[in-house]
């Protein structure tokens, strides 16, 4: 699609922010953008899309980065962004080679977030330093509502401080839905 070539080419912000304006434009849902993991991004282009996001002010609230071999040095860049955001309020990263380094970075953009509600990171390989990162994060993040963690090579360590977590979150009345 447009964005992927303009990424690819190196273009200019004013392409690529066209680019994701036109995406934008045709998806289903207005203030979403959907990136096709069938040409996967990277961790180049996902840094590029989420800069002409945050520079630009493109009105994007949901954004789905499934599949797009993102890895760790992706979810870095994207957790840099995100400390810049004002907008994305859900996230969906499922499949994209993400371990815990990435999972740490995001933890600590998490900390920070005030508008992210739906962390999706399912099929990735967070592992228990990744999961104890987020929820260290989720106890100073009051706004995630629904953290998918599903098919992650973590173990009772990991799980075990997501849903101490959560069941903190149900006490205090903190609506928070955790996919395990």
């Amino acid at each position: 699609n447009r964005i992927r070539r303009a990424i690819a080419n190196g273009a200019g912000w004013d392409v690529i922010r066209e680019s994701v304006l036109d995406a934008s434009e045709y998806t289903t849902e207005v203030g979403r953008i959907d990136v096709d993991p069938c040409a996967p991004i990277g961790p180049k282009g996902v840094k590029l899309l989420l800069e002409a996001v945050a520079t630009d002010n493109i009105p994007a609230e949901k954004l789905d980065l499934t599949g797009n071999d993102l890895g760790d040095s992706g979810a870095e860049a994207l957790a840099t962004a995100l400390q810049h955001n004002s907008r994305i309020a859900s996230l969906n990263l499922t499949e994209n080679s993400i371990g815990c380094v990435g999972a740490q970075a995001l933890a600590a953009a998490l900390q920070q977030s005030e508008t992210i509600t739906e962390l999706t990171l399912s099929g990735n390989k967070v592992g228990d330093l990744g999961a104890q990162a987020l929820a260290e994060a989720l106890q100073h993040n009051h706004t995630i509502a629904t953290l998918d963690l599903r098919a992650n090579s973590m173990g009772d360590v990991g799980a075990q401080a997501l849903r101490d977590v959560a069941a903190d979150k149900k006490v205090k009345g903190v609506p928070f839905e955790l996919k395990l």
